[in-house]
This record gives C-alpha cells, sequence and structure tokens, in this order.
C-alpha cells in the first residue's frame, strides 16, 4: 500500500491496465476468456483466435485467479479485475514463506520480523509487479527455497523424529509447489527445478538411496505436465520456442547493477551488454547487498569453522549446486560482464530447442537473488552474537528502504493517481451500429496484434468482448499463426464478419468485394452494409 496505494485494490477500477503495455495484455486476455464458454482444456478460449482455442497460459493473465474468478463470473460486476488483489497478495506470501524459511533456523521473532522485510522490499520483485505481472509471484521461488530448507532441518533433526514418515509430506509439497508454478508463469517451472535438483542432490548426499529424490522429481514433474494439459497449454496454435537465446541474459555484475538511476538512491547503473539485458535485472538492493557483506567477516570469526564445514558439508555443496546450475542457465551461451564478452559456448541442438523455450535466461538469477539473501540472514543470524545481530538486521532494511525510496515514490505518484483511459475508437455511433447488430459475431483483424497499433488494437479487442464478440487474433506471449483462418475468412465473405485493416494495407482492399469504411484511422471492412455510414472506393 505505501509503494502503490489502495486505488488498484479495487476490482471495479480497470483504466490503469488500459495504458497499451504488458498489463493490458493480460487484462484483455482475462476478458477474452472470462467471456467465453466454459471448455476442456478448462484454460481454453475461442475468444481471442476464434475459431481456434488458444489458452490463457499465454495471455499471462495469472491462471490461478483467472479460473478461480470466471467462476464466479456471472455475480461479479462487469468491469473486473484481480490483478491489484494479486499484487498485494503477492507481497504478503513474499513475507510470509520468507519468514517461514528464517523460522527454521531461528525462534527469534525481531530477527524473523526483521528478515522478512527483506524479501518483502525486494527489487526484483517490484520491479516485475504490473508489468509482467504474473512474474511478480517470487514467493513461489521462495516456496520452493522452503522446501529445500525443510529437509536440511529434517535430516539436521532426524534423531529426534520419525524421519522418514515426516518426510513423505516432501512428495506432496513438490507437487504443490509444480502446480503453483504452472498456475501461474511457466518460467517458474525450471527455476523451481533447478531448486528442486538441489535438494536432490542433498537427499542424495545424505541418504545415498535414489527412491526419494526420484520420486521427488517425478511428483514435481507429473503435477506440473498435468496442469499445464488441464489449462491447454499443449493444445494452443503455438510454437513453443522462440528467438533471442543468448541476448535476454543476466550481466555478471547483476547483482549490484540497478539498471536505472530510480531503482537506487546510492549506486549508478552500470554498463550492460546490448539492449537486452533487462531481463536479466537482478539487483538485490544496498540492504541485502550489506547483509552478504557483513556475513563475510561473521563467517571469518567463527572459532569452530573447520568442524562446521565438515558437519554441514552436504548443505554447501547442494547450495554450490543451485547456484553453479542458475549461473550457468542465467548468463546463457553468451557470458558477458558490464559491456564485453567474456566468452561463448555453443549449445547442442538437442539442448538449445528446449532451452529456448526460456529464452530470457537473465530471470533465472532471481534464484541467486533469494538464495544469498536466505544464507546471509542465516549466517548472520546463527553466528553473530542476538544483539549485534539485531544491529545487522535493523541496518539492513533501513538501508534497503532508504535505497528504494526513489522509485518507491515513482510508483506510488503513478498507481496513486486516478487514471481515466480514453478510448481511441471514437466514432461511437459507428461502433454502437456494430454491437446492435446480433448478426455480426466476429471482428476480423487482417494484421495482427504485433503489426497493429497496440492501443487502438486492445480497445477494438476490449469493445468486443464487451459486447459478446469474438476476435481472430491477439498479442500471445509465443506466436500463434492464424493465417490459414484469415485466408478463409476473406475468401468465403461472411455477413457475421467485420474485417480491420490499417491505412497502410489499403491495396489489399482491392483484392475483397466488400463495403469499406474510413473509421478511427481504419479502413473497416463489411460484406454488407452498415447503417447509413458513407462508404468508400477504392481504385486501381
Amino acid at each position: 500500500i505505501h509503494v502503490y496505494g489502495v486505488r488498484i485494490l479495487n476490482p471495479t477500477y480497470v483504466d490503469w491496465l488500459l495504458n497499451g503495455d504488458d498489463t493490458t495484455q493480460h487484462y484483455i486476455g482475462w476478458c477474452g476468456y472470462r467471456n467465453g464458454s466454459w471448455t476442456f482444456p478448462i484454460g481454453n478460449t475461442n475468444q481471442l483466435m476464434y475459431p481456434y482455442e488458444t489458452s490463457l497460459i499465454f495471455t499471462d493473465s495469472i491462471p490461478l485467479f483467472a479460473v478461480f474468478f470466471k467462476l464466479f463470473s456471472p455475480i461479479l460486476p462487469k468491469e473486473f479485475q484481480y490483478f491489484g488483489i494479486w499484487g498485494i497478495f503477492s507481497f504478503c506470501m513474499q513475507g510470509i514463506i520468507g519468514a517461514g524459511i528464517i523460522n527454521r533456523f531461528t525462534k527469534s521473532r525481531c530477527s524473523i520480523i526483521l528478515s522478512s522485510l527483506l524479501f518483502i522490499m525486494s527489487p526484483v520483485m517490484i520491479q516485475r509487479m504490473f508489468g509482467h505481472t504474473a512474474l511478480a509471484g517470487h514467493w513461489i521461488l521462495l516456496l520452493a527455497l522452503d522446501n529445500f530448507f525443510r529437509e536440511y532441518k529434517l535430516w539436521m533433526d532426524r534423531k529426534s523424529t520419525n524421519y522418514i514418515a515426516v518426510n513423505k509430506k516432501t512428495y506432496l509439497r513438490w507437487a504443490l509447489t509444480g502446480a503453483l508454478c504452472s498456475t501461474v508463469h511457466i518460467y517458474f517451472i525450471p527455476m523451481c527445478g533447478i531448486i528442486l535438483v538441489g535438494s536432490m542432490l542433498f537427499c542424495i548426499l545424505t541418504e545415498k538411496k535414489p527412491f526419494k529424490p526420484l520420486m521427488m522429481l517425478l511428483s514435481y514433474i507429473t503435477v506440473c505436465l498435468l496442469i499445464i494439459w488441464i489449462l491447454g497449454g499443449f493444445s494452443s496454435k503455438s510454437g513453443a520456442g522462440a528467438p533471442g537465446l543468448g541476448e535476454y541474459s543476466f550481466n555478471l555484475n547483476g547483482l549490484y547493477n540497478p539498471q536505472d538511476w530510480f531503482w537506487s538512491k546510492y549506486l549508478r547503473p552500470y554498463d550492460l551488454y546490448g539492449n537486452s539485458q533487462y531481463e536479466g535485472f537482478a539487483y538485490m538492493g544496498i540492504g541485502c547487498l550489506f547483509m552478504c557483506v557483513c556475513a563475510i567477516p561473521v563467517l571469518i570469526n567463527v572459532e569452530n569453522m573447520r568442524s562446521i564445514i565438515v558437519r554441514q558439508w552436504r548443505l554447501i555443496v547442494s547450495i554450490l549446486g543451485i547456484l553453479a546450475i542458475t549461473l550457468v542457465v542465467a548468463a546463457s551461451p553468451v557470458v558477458t560482464f558490464y559491456n564485453k564478452v567474456v566468452f561463448t559456448y555453443r549449445v547442442p541442438g538437442l539442448i538449445l530447442e528446449p532451452w529456448s523455450i526460456f529464452r530470457s535466461t537473465g530471470r533465472f538469477a532471481w534464484i541467486i537473488v533469494y538464495m544469498l539473501e536466505v544464507c546471509s540472514c542465516v549466517v548472520i543470524i546463527r553466528f553473530a552474537k542476538h544483539r549485534m545481530a539485531l544491529v545487522f538486521l535493523s541496518m539492513a532494511v533501513l538501508f534497503q528502504y532508504q535505497d528504494m525510496k526513489i522509485v518507491c515514490a515513482i510508483k506510488n505518484a503513478q498507481f496513486s493517481e486516478r487514471m481515466v483511459h480514453e478510448s481511441q475508437l471514437r466514432n461511437v455511433d459507428f461502433w454502437q451500429t456494430i454491437a446492435d447488430d446480433k448478426q455480426i459475431d466476429e471482428i476480423v483483424f487482417t494484421r495482427g496484434f504485433y503489426e497493429m497499433d497496440h492501443g487502438k488494437a486492445y480497445d477494438i479487442a476490449r469493445f468486443a468482448f464487451n459486447k459478446d464478440k469474438t476476435i481472430n487474433c491477439f498479442y500471445f506471449a509465443r506466436n500463434m499463426d492464424n493465417s490459414e483462418q484469415l485466408e478463409k475468412a476473406l475468401r468465403e465473405l461472411d455477413e457475421s464478419d467485420i474485417f480491420i485493416f490499417r491505412l497502410e494495407d489499403n491495396t489489399m482492399c482491392l483484392d475483397y468485394d466488400m463495403n469499406y469504411y474510413f473509421i478511427d484511422g481504419l479502413i473497416i471492412g463489411s460484406p454488407k452494409k452498415i447503417g447509413n455510414f458513407e462508404t468508400v472506393e477504392f481504385n486501381q
């Protein structure tokens, strides 16, 4: 509330989502999904790329919330958004699960609360919130880390608990984590998968038996695949991969590089390689960096450090394994430091294809951020004197807050002010005539959303869903080919369709026997006359 205010928590306030960026895609995607009938798979709708069914997975509309609120759609207001609710929910979960992790290592409530504040004031989460909104669900990564450290605590307490019996819950926890990944954003699947690999490694080193690690992996993968299937992820006309692997990567200066002036009050932005490494934003914040630095002398001054390392080597190896795998994936095949390429390496085709599904590899650096936060907090809490630990944590929270004051002020000013969206569909009489014509039930874009004016295209899509009509294409997270159906619609002109042409595509109009209208900077084609509006002629 301090950062975003309370206005966006109003579920009927939708104008703040209609500025034409990614939040508009997420909201309009939800509108299309809500407007359609229930199908199986339940995440599919034919409203966004009629007549094909597509999954809301590819609109990043947070399926976990979209499916839930669609159940209550008949009693919800006509204009309804849940993205503000998702935001405050994510902050709450970030603090709760972060506190739960620290609670495994101390019973000091002050230490737990101060540590949880660092997780809440996370630049990498706030940077995604209300941009790539689903990707702000970093509490899922913390849940995976909690699973990992739970295994460690169970092993440490094995003499005082029924270790095998209690550990059966592990499979359910990883299954739940997989379900949450699949219903929020599929990028979390490989991210939590890396943490799962670390947990499996720890189990192998402690128990020296493969059954339990394999069951953990099987429960996770099975649930992920099952949920994606239920949500229609395998039935949409989408290409899985995308170009750009190696561009959207993590720069090795990422942990202390705020990338822009407003993300840090104290540190300046440093150079990056190329224009796409914004996806590798992994700035920890001054407070968390302070904790990492303080943890080093605390460890050095521990008297029996060698015996601790010997006793905890399995945990250390597992953590290092998670960090190493994450760094390799995040830095991608083109490893960079500032504006220089350190080295590149070739990726075999067998690996390249699945890797390209998750081309924005820089996002994986979030695992490093949270692992370092957890480890630095635990080191200081466990090995520094209690009062000194509280001083360190209090200073870290203060530094973190001060460092983020600029970005907090900017976002508060942006989101607290009431936004009023002005539709680019200005010819009210024309569009009302289309709305009232019950025969017209589909709006056909002759160019995809990728090539249209996004703001205008989103306004048309929103108009269509509000008036119980469909559209033939949308702006999806992955390209979807509707060319075959578009050619058919243009070849078999149907009076139930209207066609949207860009002005620069006016020569296309010569090929089709339709009535054409200049409306709102677009050419609207219809096989039948629309009201008494003046038509235009196109000549060779």
